[in-house]
């Protein structure tokens, strides 16, 4: 394992390595082996885009797996509380709110998106990244502002790696998408060392796809250019998101369950 080999203060290099190792073993293998098995059995790539970008958010997983176990061996946390019950509140009510909506158009769709995007990347910013950086910030002192910074740092690696959707859209809009992800980083990681599960993360991740996604449907495009009104109000929800992040860590302190599980 490469982290065991480095002294703390260079670990934190292997974190960009990380994202950078994901990124390259995705574009590069995963394009090679779908062009060289599509072209073996005569289909054509641009009439299956969903099916590929299935295969290859399920070759991402893999691939973020292997390389935890090479790069940190960084445990995934599973198991809720079981003196809380508000996550089994909050799946009941996910449920609901996919049973509500099974006869909508674009059911399937969202469905898809809110999964292929859940997995992945929980696993490998709120799995992985957080719980690295939270390894490494509160091994001398497990405070409020190392947590707290833990999760900033997080989320605003969450929020840039979604720059990888340039290919897709205009710089405006994938800017803006860059600023609301962090922001809704900083939720997601607050409920993973509020809850120490990443399956709450999970269903958060999912629902919030699920439900962004149902009106319209799969978006493969996006060229449109960011308006004033966009940016202001965005601002506005980036403050909104660090306020309840903030709250959700920070009140009552000692109950984040995220801290113990690290030090076993």
């Amino acid at each position: 394992m490469l982290s065991q080999k480095l002294k703390n203060n260079w670990q934190w290099i292997l974190i960009p390595l990380f994202m950078v190792a994901e990124f390259a073993i995705d574009q590069i293998v995963f394009g090679r082996v779908c062009r060289f098995i599509f072209k073996m059995l005569s289909i054509n790539p641009s009439t299956h885009y969903i099916l590929i970008l299935n295969l290859f958010k399920a070759f991402s997983v893999l691939t973020i797996l292997v390389l935890n176990y090479y790069f940190f061996k960084q445990k995934f946390f599973w198991q809720p509380s079981k003196k809380s019950s508000g996550w089994i509140v909050f799946a009941v009510i996910c449920f609901g709110i996919v049973a509500s909506t099974i006869r909508t158009p674009h059911f399937w769709s969202a469905l898809d998106t809110g999964i292929i995007a859940a997995f992945p990347e929980e696993f490998m910013f709120r799995g992985v990244i957080l719980g690295v950086v939270l390894m490494i910030l509160t091994r001398v002192k497990a405070n409020a502002f190392h947590v707290n910074l833990a999760v900033v740092i997080s989320a605003v690696l969450f929020g840039l790696y979604h720059y990888i959707n340039l290919a897709n859209q205009s710089f405006s809009f994938t800017t803006m998408q860059v600023v609301s992800v962090s922001g809704f980083g900083l939720i997601l990681g607050a409920v993973y060392v509020r809850s120490g599960s990443i399956i709450v993360p999970i269903l958060l991740h999912f629902i919030y796809d699920y439900v962004v996604t149902l009106p319209k449907g799969f978006q493969v495009t996006n060229y449109s250019q960011v308006t004033g009104v966009q940016m202001i109000a965005l601002s506005v929800w980036l403050v909104i998101y660090a306020v309840v992040a903030y709250l959700i860590v920070n009140y009552r302190f000692d109950s984040n369950k995220i801290l113990p599980k690290l030090k076993n």
